[in-house]
Protein backbone atom coordinates (compact mmCIF):
# COMPACT_ATOMS: atom_id res chain seq x y z
CA UNK A 1 0.00 0.00 0.00
CA UNK A 2 3.15 2.47 1.07
CA UNK A 3 4.59 1.28 -1.88
CA UNK A 4 1.45 2.30 -4.32
CA UNK A 5 1.57 6.11 -3.41
CA UNK A 6 2.23 8.67 -5.59
CA UNK A 7 5.44 9.52 -3.59
CA UNK A 8 6.71 6.13 -4.22
CA UNK A 9 5.74 6.10 -7.53
CA UNK A 10 7.40 9.95 -8.33
CA UNK A 11 9.83 8.77 -10.98
CA UNK A 12 7.53 6.10 -12.87
CA UNK A 13 4.56 8.76 -12.52
CA UNK A 14 7.14 11.57 -14.41
CA UNK A 15 7.83 8.79 -16.68
CA UNK A 16 4.32 8.71 -17.79
CA UNK A 17 3.77 11.90 -17.31
CA UNK A 18 5.91 13.03 -20.03
CA UNK A 19 5.64 10.58 -22.56
CA UNK A 20 1.82 11.27 -22.85
CA UNK A 21 2.51 14.74 -22.85
CA UNK A 22 -0.11 16.05 -25.53
CA UNK A 23 -1.05 12.58 -26.55
CA UNK A 24 -4.17 12.21 -28.64
CA UNK A 25 -6.85 10.81 -26.41
CA UNK A 26 -8.85 9.22 -28.95
CA UNK A 27 -7.28 7.29 -32.24
CA UNK A 28 -8.07 8.64 -35.81
CA UNK A 29 -9.03 5.45 -37.71
CA UNK A 30 -12.16 5.95 -39.88
CA UNK A 31 -15.09 4.28 -38.21
CA UNK A 32 -18.08 2.90 -40.36
CA UNK A 33 -20.28 3.88 -38.01
CA UNK A 34 -20.64 7.07 -36.00
CA UNK A 35 -19.36 6.59 -32.32
CA UNK A 36 -22.43 6.48 -30.00
CA UNK A 37 -22.10 8.98 -27.04
CA UNK A 38 -21.98 6.00 -24.99
CA UNK A 39 -20.14 3.12 -25.42
CA UNK A 40 -22.36 -0.27 -25.80
CA UNK A 41 -19.20 -3.11 -25.64
CA UNK A 42 -21.14 -5.49 -28.18
CA UNK A 43 -18.30 -7.37 -30.73
CA UNK A 44 -17.41 -9.64 -32.79
CA UNK A 45 -14.50 -11.63 -33.61
CA UNK A 46 -12.60 -12.88 -36.76
CA UNK A 47 -9.68 -15.13 -36.70
CA UNK A 48 -6.81 -16.00 -38.73
CA UNK A 49 -3.35 -17.96 -39.17
CA UNK A 50 0.13 -16.89 -40.36
CA UNK A 51 2.19 -19.82 -41.73
CA UNK A 52 4.76 -21.37 -39.41
CA UNK A 53 7.28 -20.18 -42.19
CA UNK A 54 6.55 -16.64 -41.93
CA UNK A 55 6.56 -16.98 -38.03
CA UNK A 56 9.98 -18.48 -38.19
CA UNK A 57 11.14 -15.55 -41.09
CA UNK A 58 10.07 -13.10 -38.81
CA UNK A 59 11.56 -13.99 -35.55
CA UNK A 60 14.59 -14.28 -37.26
CA UNK A 61 14.02 -10.46 -38.67
CA UNK A 62 13.12 -9.57 -34.74
CA UNK A 63 16.62 -11.29 -33.80
CA UNK A 64 18.78 -9.16 -36.16
CA UNK A 65 16.96 -5.67 -34.66
CA UNK A 66 17.41 -7.02 -31.10
CA UNK A 67 13.66 -6.86 -30.56
CA UNK A 68 11.08 -9.62 -29.68
CA UNK A 69 8.34 -11.04 -31.68
CA UNK A 70 6.00 -8.94 -29.80
CA UNK A 71 7.74 -5.46 -30.66
CA UNK A 72 7.96 -6.79 -34.16
CA UNK A 73 4.07 -6.85 -34.62
CA UNK A 74 3.35 -3.78 -32.47
CA UNK A 75 5.77 -1.88 -34.86
CA UNK A 76 3.95 -3.39 -37.95
CA UNK A 77 0.65 -2.89 -36.25
CA UNK A 78 1.33 0.88 -35.51
CA UNK A 79 2.72 1.68 -39.39
CA UNK A 80 -1.29 -0.55 -40.34
CA UNK A 81 -3.06 2.19 -37.73
CA UNK A 82 -0.80 4.98 -38.83
CA UNK A 83 -1.29 4.81 -42.84
CA UNK A 84 -4.82 3.84 -42.28
CA UNK A 85 -5.76 6.78 -40.06
CA UNK A 86 -3.20 9.71 -41.27
CA UNK A 87 -1.14 9.83 -38.16
CA UNK A 88 2.25 9.59 -37.13
CA UNK A 89 1.17 9.21 -33.43
CA UNK A 90 -0.19 6.14 -32.59
CA UNK A 91 -1.64 4.77 -29.21
CA UNK A 92 -1.96 1.29 -27.75
CA UNK A 93 -2.19 -0.86 -24.92
CA UNK A 94 -1.34 -3.88 -23.69
CA UNK A 95 -1.48 -5.98 -20.72
CA UNK A 96 1.64 -6.39 -18.41
CA UNK A 97 1.83 -9.28 -15.77
CA UNK A 98 2.92 -7.02 -12.54
CA UNK A 99 5.19 -9.73 -11.38
CA UNK A 100 8.51 -8.15 -11.29
CA UNK A 101 9.18 -9.60 -7.84
CA UNK A 102 10.08 -13.22 -7.26
CA UNK A 103 8.37 -13.49 -4.48
CA UNK A 104 4.93 -12.64 -6.59
CA UNK A 105 5.41 -15.08 -8.87
CA UNK A 106 4.11 -17.98 -7.38
CA UNK A 107 1.34 -16.55 -5.70
CA UNK A 108 -2.46 -17.03 -7.29
CA UNK A 109 -4.34 -13.87 -8.23
CA UNK A 110 -4.82 -11.11 -11.13
CA UNK A 111 -1.81 -8.84 -10.68
CA UNK A 112 -2.19 -7.91 -14.16
CA UNK A 113 -1.54 -4.06 -15.04
CA UNK A 114 -2.29 -2.42 -18.03
CA UNK A 115 0.68 -0.34 -20.30
CA UNK A 116 0.36 2.39 -22.73
CA UNK A 117 2.52 2.02 -26.03
CA UNK A 118 2.66 5.21 -28.13
CA UNK A 119 4.77 4.76 -31.35
CA UNK A 120 6.23 7.76 -33.40
CA UNK A 121 5.82 5.96 -37.11
CA UNK A 122 7.95 9.01 -38.50
CA UNK A 123 10.58 7.19 -39.07
CA UNK A 124 13.26 7.21 -42.34
CA UNK A 125 14.39 2.92 -42.11
CA UNK A 126 13.67 0.08 -40.67
CA UNK A 127 16.63 0.07 -37.98
CA UNK A 128 15.85 3.11 -36.46
CA UNK A 129 11.71 2.55 -35.97
CA UNK A 130 12.20 -0.32 -34.57
CA UNK A 131 14.79 0.81 -32.38
CA UNK A 132 12.33 3.37 -31.42
CA UNK A 133 9.42 0.23 -30.78
CA UNK A 134 12.07 -1.19 -28.61
CA UNK A 135 12.94 1.71 -26.43
CA UNK A 136 8.80 2.31 -26.02
CA UNK A 137 8.38 -1.41 -25.04
CA UNK A 138 11.27 -1.65 -22.69
CA UNK A 139 10.38 2.43 -21.28
CA UNK A 140 6.95 0.82 -20.68
CA UNK A 141 8.05 -2.38 -18.56
CA UNK A 142 10.29 -0.54 -16.54
CA UNK A 143 7.42 1.56 -15.28
CA UNK A 144 4.90 -0.84 -15.06
CA UNK A 145 3.96 -0.45 -11.54
CA UNK A 146 1.62 2.45 -11.74
CA UNK A 147 -1.76 1.27 -11.80
CA UNK A 148 -3.05 2.43 -14.89
CA UNK A 149 -6.62 4.18 -12.91
CA UNK A 150 -4.03 6.10 -10.89
CA UNK A 151 -2.09 6.75 -14.37
CA UNK A 152 -5.25 8.11 -15.76
CA UNK A 153 -6.26 10.37 -12.63
CA UNK A 154 -2.03 11.72 -12.28
CA UNK A 155 -2.61 12.70 -16.12
CA UNK A 156 -5.76 14.12 -15.86
CA UNK A 157 -7.51 12.96 -18.60
CA UNK A 158 -10.84 14.29 -19.53
CA UNK A 159 -13.13 11.00 -19.15
CA UNK A 160 -15.74 10.38 -22.20
CA UNK A 161 -18.61 7.36 -21.57
CA UNK A 162 -18.03 6.81 -25.69
CA UNK A 163 -14.84 5.21 -25.48
CA UNK A 164 -11.96 4.40 -22.96
CA UNK A 165 -9.19 6.39 -21.89
CA UNK A 166 -5.80 7.21 -23.22
CA UNK A 167 -6.38 4.11 -25.79
CA UNK A 168 -9.31 2.51 -27.88
CA UNK A 169 -6.78 -0.80 -29.23
CA UNK A 170 -5.51 -3.30 -27.54
CA UNK A 171 -2.93 -5.74 -28.34
CA UNK A 172 -1.47 -8.59 -26.36
CA UNK A 173 0.30 -11.57 -26.73
CA UNK A 174 -0.11 -15.58 -25.51
CA UNK A 175 2.52 -17.58 -25.98
CA UNK A 176 0.84 -21.05 -24.04
CA UNK A 177 -2.72 -21.87 -25.47
CA UNK A 178 -5.55 -22.88 -23.00
CA UNK A 179 -6.09 -26.25 -25.49
CA UNK A 180 -2.39 -27.26 -24.69
CA UNK A 181 -3.33 -27.68 -21.05
CA UNK A 182 -3.18 -31.15 -19.71
CA UNK A 183 -3.81 -32.79 -16.17
CA UNK A 184 -3.85 -36.51 -15.50
CA UNK A 185 -7.64 -38.17 -15.64
CA UNK A 186 -9.11 -34.64 -17.02
CA UNK A 187 -10.40 -34.09 -20.55
CA UNK A 188 -10.35 -30.64 -21.06
CA UNK A 189 -12.33 -28.93 -24.05
CA UNK A 190 -12.38 -25.67 -24.61
CA UNK A 191 -16.21 -24.14 -24.81
CA UNK A 192 -16.64 -21.17 -27.17
CA UNK A 193 -19.03 -18.40 -25.25
CA UNK A 194 -22.17 -16.59 -26.61
CA UNK A 195 -21.19 -13.47 -28.43
CA UNK A 196 -18.36 -10.94 -27.59
CA UNK A 197 -18.08 -8.09 -25.26
CA UNK A 198 -15.54 -5.44 -26.57
CA UNK A 199 -14.12 -3.94 -24.07
CA UNK A 200 -12.18 -1.18 -27.01
CA UNK A 201 -12.93 -0.22 -30.03
CA UNK A 202 -10.63 -3.04 -31.63
CA UNK A 203 -8.41 -5.87 -29.88
CA UNK A 204 -5.97 -7.65 -31.47
CA UNK A 205 -4.54 -11.03 -29.68
CA UNK A 206 -1.58 -13.09 -31.17
CA UNK A 207 -1.37 -16.47 -30.21
CA UNK A 208 2.05 -18.25 -30.93
CA UNK A 209 1.77 -21.91 -31.41
CA UNK A 210 3.86 -24.65 -33.07
CA UNK A 211 1.92 -24.37 -35.99
CA UNK A 212 2.58 -20.74 -36.63
CA UNK A 213 1.20 -17.11 -35.49
CA UNK A 214 -2.35 -16.65 -34.95
CA UNK A 215 -4.16 -13.83 -35.07
CA UNK A 216 -7.74 -12.76 -33.66
CA UNK A 217 -9.44 -9.54 -34.15
CA UNK A 218 -12.06 -8.62 -31.75
CA UNK A 219 -13.81 -5.28 -32.89
CA UNK A 220 -17.03 -3.14 -31.87
CA UNK A 221 -19.74 -4.04 -34.11
CA UNK A 222 -21.12 -0.23 -33.58
CA UNK A 223 -18.16 1.41 -34.98
CA UNK A 224 -16.24 -1.48 -37.27
CA UNK A 225 -18.14 -3.57 -40.08
CA UNK A 226 -16.47 -7.19 -40.86
CA UNK A 227 -15.22 -5.69 -44.33
CA UNK A 228 -12.99 -3.09 -42.52
CA UNK A 229 -10.94 -5.77 -40.06
CA UNK A 230 -10.98 -8.34 -43.31
CA UNK A 231 -9.13 -5.31 -45.20
CA UNK A 232 -6.82 -4.13 -41.84
CA UNK A 233 -6.22 -8.07 -41.29
CA UNK A 234 -5.37 -8.35 -45.10
CA UNK A 235 -2.82 -4.95 -44.66
CA UNK A 236 -0.83 -6.28 -41.41
CA UNK A 237 -0.58 -9.74 -42.91
CA UNK A 238 1.22 -8.10 -46.10
CA UNK A 239 3.52 -5.76 -43.87
CA UNK A 240 4.82 -8.83 -41.94
CA UNK A 241 5.39 -10.69 -45.05
CA UNK A 242 7.55 -7.86 -46.15
CA UNK A 243 8.90 -7.59 -43.00
CA UNK A 244 10.19 -10.93 -43.36
CA UNK A 245 12.21 -10.19 -46.43
CA UNK A 246 14.13 -7.21 -44.75
CA UNK A 247 16.69 -9.65 -43.05
CA UNK A 248 19.25 -8.81 -45.20
CA UNK A 249 17.78 -5.03 -45.82
CA UNK A 250 18.02 -3.63 -42.18
CA UNK A 251 17.84 -0.06 -43.42
CA UNK A 252 14.97 -0.32 -45.76
CA UNK A 253 13.23 2.98 -45.84
CA UNK A 254 10.12 2.76 -43.93
CA UNK A 255 7.67 3.86 -47.07
CA UNK A 256 9.16 1.42 -48.84
CA UNK A 257 7.03 -1.14 -46.60
CA UNK A 258 3.94 -2.60 -49.15
CA UNK A 259 1.08 -3.30 -46.85
CA UNK A 260 -1.33 -3.21 -50.04
CA UNK A 261 -1.85 -6.53 -51.91
CA UNK A 262 -1.20 -6.82 -55.95
CA UNK A 263 -4.75 -6.45 -56.73
CA UNK A 264 -5.05 -3.26 -54.14
CA UNK A 265 -2.02 -1.83 -55.95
Amino acid sequence: RTWLTESALASQLSYWQTQLDDCPMVHSLPLDYPRPAEKVHVGAQQHYQLSEQLLGQLHQVARAHDCTLFMLVHGALSLVLSRHSYSQDIVVGTPVANRTQQELEPLIGFFVNTLVLRANTQHENLRSYLQHIRQVSLDAQANQDVPFEQLVEHCQVQRSSSHTPLFQIMLSMNTTSASSLSLPDVSITPLAGEGYQCKFDLELTLDETTSGLGLTWGYDTGLFNAERIVQLQGHLAELLSALARTVEQPDMPLRALEMLSTEER
